[in-house]
Protein backbone atom coordinates (compact mmCIF):
# COMPACT_ATOMS: atom_id res chain seq x y z
CA UNK A 1 0.00 0.00 0.00
CA UNK A 2 1.20 3.60 -1.14
CA UNK A 3 1.02 6.33 1.08
CA UNK A 4 2.18 9.83 0.20
CA UNK A 5 2.89 12.58 2.50
CA UNK A 6 3.60 16.35 2.39
CA UNK A 7 4.03 19.04 4.34
CA UNK A 8 4.85 17.30 7.47
CA UNK A 9 7.53 18.95 9.52
CA UNK A 10 10.92 18.86 7.40
CA UNK A 11 9.44 16.61 5.09
CA UNK A 12 7.97 18.34 2.11
CA UNK A 13 6.63 15.39 -0.01
CA UNK A 14 7.62 11.99 0.12
CA UNK A 15 6.16 8.58 -0.82
CA UNK A 16 5.95 5.76 1.62
CA UNK A 17 5.13 1.85 0.10
CA UNK A 18 4.28 -0.24 3.25
CA UNK A 19 5.40 -3.75 3.11
CA UNK A 20 5.73 -6.62 5.45
CA UNK A 21 8.74 -5.25 6.37
CA UNK A 22 9.05 -1.24 5.86
CA UNK A 23 12.48 0.34 7.72
CA UNK A 24 12.73 4.08 7.11
CA UNK A 25 16.65 5.00 6.88
CA UNK A 26 18.15 8.69 6.76
CA UNK A 27 19.90 10.88 9.21
CA UNK A 28 18.31 12.22 12.55
CA UNK A 29 15.72 15.60 11.87
CA UNK A 30 14.43 13.84 8.74
CA UNK A 31 10.93 13.60 10.02
CA UNK A 32 10.99 9.47 10.28
CA UNK A 33 9.52 9.53 13.75
CA UNK A 34 6.56 12.04 12.54
CA UNK A 35 6.13 10.03 9.70
CA UNK A 36 5.58 7.11 11.39
CA UNK A 37 3.47 8.23 14.49
CA UNK A 38 1.62 9.96 11.83
CA UNK A 39 0.29 6.76 10.32
CA UNK A 40 0.01 4.95 13.47
CA UNK A 41 -2.69 7.71 14.17
CA UNK A 42 -4.08 7.17 10.94
CA UNK A 43 -4.55 3.70 11.16
CA UNK A 44 -4.76 2.98 14.86
CA UNK A 45 -8.25 3.46 16.54
CA UNK A 46 -7.49 7.13 17.28
CA UNK A 47 -8.28 8.33 13.93
CA UNK A 48 -11.23 5.65 13.45
CA UNK A 49 -12.63 7.21 16.87
CA UNK A 50 -12.12 10.98 15.78
CA UNK A 51 -13.45 10.93 12.20
CA UNK A 52 -16.42 8.63 13.22
CA UNK A 53 -17.27 11.35 16.04
CA UNK A 54 -16.74 14.15 13.17
CA UNK A 55 -18.91 12.55 10.98
CA UNK A 56 -21.87 11.92 13.17
CA UNK A 57 -21.84 15.42 14.35
CA UNK A 58 -21.54 16.69 10.82
CA UNK A 59 -18.38 18.50 11.30
CA UNK A 60 -16.54 16.51 8.21
CA UNK A 61 -18.30 17.17 4.56
CA UNK A 62 -18.99 14.03 2.60
CA UNK A 63 -21.36 11.48 3.21
CA UNK A 64 -21.96 7.33 2.53
CA UNK A 65 -25.07 7.40 1.03
CA UNK A 66 -25.60 3.43 1.86
CA UNK A 67 -24.98 3.80 5.35
CA UNK A 68 -27.20 7.40 5.37
CA UNK A 69 -30.31 5.41 4.26
CA UNK A 70 -29.98 2.20 6.59
CA UNK A 71 -30.46 4.24 9.23
CA UNK A 72 -33.50 6.19 8.00
CA UNK A 73 -34.74 2.46 6.90
CA UNK A 74 -34.01 1.66 10.55
CA UNK A 75 -36.16 4.44 12.17
CA UNK A 76 -38.54 3.94 9.70
CA UNK A 77 -39.11 0.16 9.89
CA UNK A 78 -36.87 -1.01 12.20
CA UNK A 79 -34.81 -2.48 10.22
CA UNK A 80 -32.40 -2.80 7.63
CA UNK A 81 -29.13 -4.62 5.93
CA UNK A 82 -25.70 -3.14 4.43
CA UNK A 83 -23.44 -5.27 2.53
CA UNK A 84 -20.36 -4.99 4.14
CA UNK A 85 -17.98 -6.36 1.07
CA UNK A 86 -20.29 -4.26 -1.30
CA UNK A 87 -19.68 -0.71 0.73
CA UNK A 88 -15.99 -1.25 1.42
CA UNK A 89 -15.37 -1.99 -1.92
CA UNK A 90 -17.19 1.19 -2.92
CA UNK A 91 -16.46 3.29 -0.44
CA UNK A 92 -12.77 1.93 1.33
CA UNK A 93 -10.52 4.29 -0.55
CA UNK A 94 -12.28 6.93 0.41
CA UNK A 95 -13.37 6.32 3.75
CA UNK A 96 -9.29 5.82 4.37
CA UNK A 97 -8.61 9.08 2.55
CA UNK A 98 -11.45 11.11 4.76
CA UNK A 99 -9.93 9.71 7.81
CA UNK A 100 -6.27 11.10 6.38
CA UNK A 101 -8.06 14.13 5.41
CA UNK A 102 -9.51 14.81 9.06
CA UNK A 103 -6.20 14.08 10.49
CA UNK A 104 -5.01 17.43 10.23
CA UNK A 105 -7.79 18.33 12.71
CA UNK A 106 -6.62 16.28 15.50
CA UNK A 107 -2.53 15.25 14.97
CA UNK A 108 -1.62 18.27 17.36
CA UNK A 109 -3.59 16.30 20.72
CA UNK A 110 -2.08 13.04 19.22
CA UNK A 111 1.29 14.31 18.90
CA UNK A 112 0.97 16.79 22.29
CA UNK A 113 2.08 19.70 20.94
CA UNK A 114 0.59 23.23 20.17
CA UNK A 115 3.98 24.25 18.34
CA UNK A 116 4.07 22.56 15.24
CA UNK A 117 1.50 22.99 12.37
CA UNK A 118 -0.30 20.28 10.67
CA UNK A 119 -3.05 22.64 8.45
CA UNK A 120 -1.30 21.89 5.37
CA UNK A 121 -0.30 18.68 6.13
CA UNK A 122 -1.32 16.30 2.95
CA UNK A 123 -1.62 12.15 3.41
CA UNK A 124 -2.70 10.03 0.31
CA UNK A 125 -3.54 6.70 0.61
CA UNK A 126 -3.42 4.46 -2.41
CA UNK A 127 -5.49 1.34 -1.46
CA UNK A 128 -5.36 -0.30 -5.25
CA UNK A 129 -2.47 -2.85 -4.04
CA UNK A 130 -3.95 -4.09 -0.99
CA UNK A 131 -7.45 -3.68 -1.54
CA UNK A 132 -8.22 -7.63 -2.52
CA UNK A 133 -6.68 -8.50 1.11
CA UNK A 134 -8.38 -5.73 2.47
CA UNK A 135 -11.60 -6.53 1.19
CA UNK A 136 -10.78 -10.45 2.36
CA UNK A 137 -10.74 -9.19 5.97
CA UNK A 138 -14.39 -7.16 5.67
CA UNK A 139 -15.91 -10.70 4.77
CA UNK A 140 -14.27 -12.29 7.85
CA UNK A 141 -14.89 -9.85 10.05
CA UNK A 142 -17.45 -10.21 12.68
CA UNK A 143 -19.67 -7.36 14.44
CA UNK A 144 -21.78 -7.54 17.04
CA UNK A 145 -22.91 -4.00 18.61
CA UNK A 146 -26.12 -4.03 20.52
CA UNK A 147 -28.38 -1.85 23.36
CA UNK A 148 -29.61 -4.14 25.95
CA UNK A 149 -33.74 -5.28 25.89
CA UNK A 150 -33.44 -5.30 22.00
CA UNK A 151 -33.09 -1.43 21.06
CA UNK A 152 -30.61 -2.09 18.56
CA UNK A 153 -28.68 -4.71 17.70
CA UNK A 154 -26.26 -4.67 14.83
CA UNK A 155 -24.83 -8.13 13.84
CA UNK A 156 -23.02 -9.53 11.19
CA UNK A 157 -20.90 -13.04 11.02
CA UNK A 158 -17.33 -14.16 9.87
CA UNK A 159 -17.35 -15.20 6.41
CA UNK A 160 -20.75 -13.14 5.70
CA UNK A 161 -21.04 -9.55 3.86
CA UNK A 162 -24.28 -9.21 5.09
CA UNK A 163 -24.58 -6.33 8.39
CA UNK A 164 -28.06 -7.12 9.85
CA UNK A 165 -29.70 -3.73 12.06
CA UNK A 166 -33.20 -4.37 13.36
CA UNK A 167 -35.20 -2.85 16.72
CA UNK A 168 -38.04 -4.94 18.61
CA UNK A 169 -39.55 -1.89 18.49
CA UNK A 170 -42.29 -1.76 16.26
CA UNK A 171 -43.89 1.03 14.97
CA UNK A 172 -42.04 4.53 13.51
CA UNK A 173 -42.92 6.82 16.29
CA UNK A 174 -42.25 4.00 18.77
CA UNK A 175 -38.81 4.33 17.18
CA UNK A 176 -38.27 7.59 16.82
CA UNK A 177 -39.32 7.91 21.14
CA UNK A 178 -36.93 5.16 22.34
CA UNK A 179 -34.55 5.09 19.91
CA UNK A 180 -33.29 8.83 18.93
CA UNK A 181 -32.24 9.04 15.34
CA UNK A 182 -28.50 10.77 17.02
CA UNK A 183 -28.22 6.86 18.74
CA UNK A 184 -28.50 4.41 16.04
CA UNK A 185 -26.38 7.13 13.74
CA UNK A 186 -23.30 6.59 16.11
CA UNK A 187 -24.50 3.09 16.65
CA UNK A 188 -23.87 1.79 13.06
CA UNK A 189 -21.54 4.46 11.90
CA UNK A 190 -18.67 3.42 14.53
CA UNK A 191 -19.89 -0.13 14.11
CA UNK A 192 -19.18 0.27 10.08
CA UNK A 193 -15.94 2.24 10.53
CA UNK A 194 -14.49 0.35 12.84
CA UNK A 195 -14.63 -2.91 11.02
CA UNK A 196 -12.92 -1.32 8.02
CA UNK A 197 -10.47 0.03 10.01
CA UNK A 198 -9.96 -3.65 11.67
CA UNK A 199 -10.09 -5.00 8.49
CA UNK A 200 -7.46 -2.89 6.68
CA UNK A 201 -5.04 -3.37 10.30
CA UNK A 202 -6.53 -5.47 13.46
CA UNK A 203 -4.25 -3.23 16.00
CA UNK A 204 -1.70 -0.78 15.27
CA UNK A 205 1.08 -0.69 18.01
CA UNK A 206 3.40 1.39 18.56
CA UNK A 207 7.19 1.08 20.10
CA UNK A 208 8.48 4.89 20.99
CA UNK A 209 11.49 5.88 22.14
CA UNK A 210 10.10 6.10 26.02
CA UNK A 211 9.84 2.54 26.00
CA UNK A 212 12.68 1.70 27.85
CA UNK A 213 11.71 4.22 30.89
CA UNK A 214 7.93 3.58 30.73
CA UNK A 215 8.60 -0.73 30.82
CA UNK A 216 9.32 0.01 34.36
CA UNK A 217 6.24 1.49 35.26
CA UNK A 218 4.17 -0.21 37.66
CA UNK A 219 1.10 -1.27 36.06
CA UNK A 220 -1.46 -1.80 38.58
CA UNK A 221 -1.90 -0.55 42.07
CA UNK A 222 1.35 -1.36 43.29
CA UNK A 223 2.27 0.24 47.09
CA UNK A 224 4.64 2.51 46.75
CA UNK A 225 6.97 1.51 49.80
CA UNK A 226 9.53 -0.27 47.74
CA UNK A 227 10.94 3.56 46.99
CA UNK A 228 11.18 4.86 50.59
CA UNK A 229 14.00 7.39 50.01
CA UNK A 230 12.22 11.02 50.40
CA UNK A 231 14.32 11.86 47.45
CA UNK A 232 12.05 9.70 45.28
CA UNK A 233 8.91 11.66 45.67
CA UNK A 234 9.40 13.60 42.63
CA UNK A 235 9.38 10.03 41.02
CA UNK A 236 6.80 8.84 42.87
CA UNK A 237 4.45 11.73 41.52
CA UNK A 238 5.31 10.85 38.05
CA UNK A 239 4.34 7.31 38.08
CA UNK A 240 1.38 8.66 39.98
CA UNK A 241 0.30 10.59 37.17
CA UNK A 242 1.26 7.86 35.02
CA UNK A 243 -0.95 5.67 36.64
CA UNK A 244 -4.11 8.01 36.19
CA UNK A 245 -3.56 8.17 32.72
CA UNK A 246 -3.78 4.56 32.18
CA UNK A 247 -6.49 4.16 34.57
CA UNK A 248 -8.45 6.61 32.20
CA UNK A 249 -7.41 4.48 28.91
CA UNK A 250 -8.13 1.92 30.58
CA UNK A 251 -12.19 2.41 30.85
CA UNK A 252 -12.33 4.29 26.97
CA UNK A 253 -13.37 1.85 24.18
CA UNK A 254 -10.61 2.98 22.38
CA UNK A 255 -7.25 5.31 22.40
CA UNK A 256 -8.51 8.75 22.29
CA UNK A 257 -6.17 10.90 24.49
CA UNK A 258 -7.85 13.78 23.23
CA UNK A 259 -10.71 13.46 25.15
CA UNK A 260 -8.39 13.06 28.34
CA UNK A 261 -7.04 16.77 27.60
CA UNK A 262 -7.51 18.95 31.07
CA UNK A 263 -7.32 22.69 31.45
CA UNK A 264 -4.21 23.82 31.01
CA UNK A 265 -2.89 20.23 31.49
CA UNK A 266 -0.48 18.08 29.13
CA UNK A 267 -1.21 14.59 27.57
CA UNK A 268 0.94 12.30 26.71
CA UNK A 269 1.91 12.14 23.35
CA UNK A 270 -0.79 9.30 21.29
CA UNK A 271 1.65 6.64 20.69
CA UNK A 272 3.05 6.77 24.35
CA UNK A 273 -0.57 6.33 25.09
CA UNK A 274 -0.44 3.15 22.64
CA UNK A 275 2.35 1.34 24.37
CA UNK A 276 1.01 1.71 27.95
CA UNK A 277 -2.47 0.18 26.72
CA UNK A 278 -0.40 -2.66 25.27
CA UNK A 279 1.64 -3.44 28.04
CA UNK A 280 -1.32 -2.93 30.44
CA UNK A 281 -2.76 -5.81 28.23
CA UNK A 282 0.31 -7.51 28.55
CA UNK A 283 0.21 -7.46 32.44
CA UNK A 284 -3.78 -8.89 32.29
CA UNK A 285 -2.44 -11.75 30.51
CA UNK A 286 -3.04 -14.89 32.75
CA UNK A 287 -2.77 -18.77 32.46
CA UNK A 288 -6.44 -18.83 31.32
CA UNK A 289 -4.99 -16.69 28.75
CA UNK A 290 -1.60 -18.21 27.63
CA UNK A 291 -3.96 -21.77 27.23
CA UNK A 292 -6.28 -20.16 24.80
CA UNK A 293 -3.12 -18.90 22.81
CA UNK A 294 -1.09 -22.15 22.79
CA UNK A 295 -4.57 -23.52 21.30
CA UNK A 296 -5.01 -21.48 18.79
CA UNK A 297 -1.77 -22.07 17.78
CA UNK A 298 -3.02 -25.34 15.89
CA UNK A 299 -5.20 -23.08 13.63
CA UNK A 300 -2.84 -20.13 12.92
CA UNK A 301 0.95 -21.04 12.67
CA UNK A 302 1.59 -17.37 12.63
CA UNK A 303 1.23 -17.31 16.26
CA UNK A 304 3.63 -20.13 16.73
CA UNK A 305 6.49 -18.26 15.13
CA UNK A 306 5.87 -15.17 16.71
CA UNK A 307 6.13 -17.17 20.11
CA UNK A 308 9.25 -18.73 18.80
CA UNK A 309 10.62 -15.15 17.74
CA UNK A 310 10.07 -14.30 21.55
CA UNK A 311 12.60 -16.93 22.15
CA UNK A 312 14.89 -16.19 19.65
CA UNK A 313 15.39 -12.50 21.25
CA UNK A 314 15.48 -13.86 25.03
CA UNK A 315 17.84 -16.81 23.70
CA UNK A 316 19.97 -15.62 21.46
CA UNK A 317 20.31 -12.00 21.91
CA UNK A 318 19.39 -10.99 25.71
CA UNK A 319 21.57 -14.36 26.30
CA UNK A 320 18.41 -14.58 29.68
CA UNK A 321 15.05 -14.94 29.81
CA UNK A 322 11.77 -12.93 30.61
CA UNK A 323 8.94 -13.70 32.72
CA UNK A 324 5.71 -11.95 35.31
CA UNK A 325 6.77 -12.44 38.52
CA UNK A 326 3.16 -13.83 39.34
CA UNK A 327 1.51 -16.47 37.06
CA UNK A 328 -1.56 -14.45 37.49
CA UNK A 329 -2.52 -10.98 37.01
CA UNK A 330 -1.72 -9.04 40.46
CA UNK A 331 -1.31 -5.56 42.02
CA UNK A 332 2.49 -6.42 42.41
CA UNK A 333 3.46 -7.89 39.69
CA UNK A 334 6.86 -7.45 38.06
CA UNK A 335 8.58 -8.41 35.04
CA UNK A 336 11.68 -9.85 35.63
CA UNK A 337 14.86 -10.49 34.13
CA UNK A 338 16.85 -14.21 34.72
CA UNK A 339 20.37 -13.44 33.94
CA UNK A 340 21.48 -16.70 35.24
CA UNK A 341 20.82 -19.64 36.56
CA UNK A 342 21.00 -17.95 40.28
CA UNK A 343 20.18 -14.47 39.41
CA UNK A 344 16.85 -12.93 38.90
CA UNK A 345 16.60 -9.31 38.53
CA UNK A 346 13.68 -6.68 38.35
CA UNK A 347 12.85 -4.72 35.73
CA UNK A 348 13.96 -0.77 36.96
CA UNK A 349 17.99 -2.81 37.44
CA UNK A 350 18.35 -4.58 34.21
CA UNK A 351 20.55 -3.41 31.32
CA UNK A 352 18.95 -0.31 28.96
CA UNK A 353 19.02 -3.75 26.59
CA UNK A 354 17.05 -5.80 28.24
CA UNK A 355 14.18 -2.74 29.17
CA UNK A 356 14.34 -2.32 25.33
CA UNK A 357 13.75 -5.84 24.11
CA UNK A 358 11.08 -6.43 27.43
CA UNK A 359 8.12 -5.52 25.74
CA UNK A 360 9.09 -6.23 21.92
CA UNK A 361 9.48 -10.07 23.92
CA UNK A 362 5.72 -9.70 26.23
CA UNK A 363 4.05 -8.45 22.76
CA UNK A 364 5.38 -11.49 20.66
CA UNK A 365 4.75 -14.06 22.85
CA UNK A 366 1.23 -13.10 24.71
CA UNK A 367 -0.35 -10.52 22.07
CA UNK A 368 1.19 -10.52 18.58
CA UNK A 369 -1.87 -11.19 15.75
CA UNK A 370 -1.10 -12.10 12.21
CA UNK A 371 -2.15 -8.59 10.25
CA UNK A 372 -1.57 -6.38 13.07
CA UNK A 373 0.92 -3.06 11.64
CA UNK A 374 3.69 -2.55 14.76
CA UNK A 375 6.03 0.51 14.50
CA UNK A 376 9.40 0.13 16.42
CA UNK A 377 10.66 3.91 16.58
CA UNK A 378 15.12 3.58 17.34
CA UNK A 379 15.01 -0.40 17.13
CA UNK A 380 18.26 -0.67 17.07
CA UNK A 381 18.47 1.78 20.21
CA UNK A 382 20.44 0.77 23.37
CA UNK A 383 21.87 -2.61 21.58
CA UNK A 384 25.10 -3.65 21.83
CA UNK A 385 26.79 -3.46 17.89
CA UNK A 386 26.43 -7.34 17.98
CA UNK A 387 22.71 -7.24 19.20
CA UNK A 388 22.00 -4.63 16.18
CA UNK A 389 23.56 -6.76 13.72
CA UNK A 390 21.44 -9.68 15.06
CA UNK A 391 18.28 -8.03 15.36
Amino acid sequence: MKVEICNLGVISRTEIDLKPLTILIGPNNMGKTWLAYVLSGIFGQHGCDEYAQAYVRGQFPGSYSRLDDAIEKVLKEGNATIDLYQFAEEYGETYFQNVADYARKWMHDYMSTQLANFSNMKVVIHLAETKAAFLEQVERYPLLNRIAGGLLSIRKKSGDKIVYVYTSIEGEEQIADKLPIEEIKERLVRSIFRALHRSLYPQVRVFPTERTTLVTVPFGSRTREKVPHPLDQKVLETLETIDKALQELQELSGLTPSTMIEQNARVAIGPVANFLNMMSAAFRIGSRQVESRQTRVKDNLSIQRYIDLAEVLEKQILLGGLDFSTSEPDPRRDILFQATQDVRLEIPIVSSMVKELAPLVFYLRYLAEPGELLIIDEPEMNLHPAAQMQI
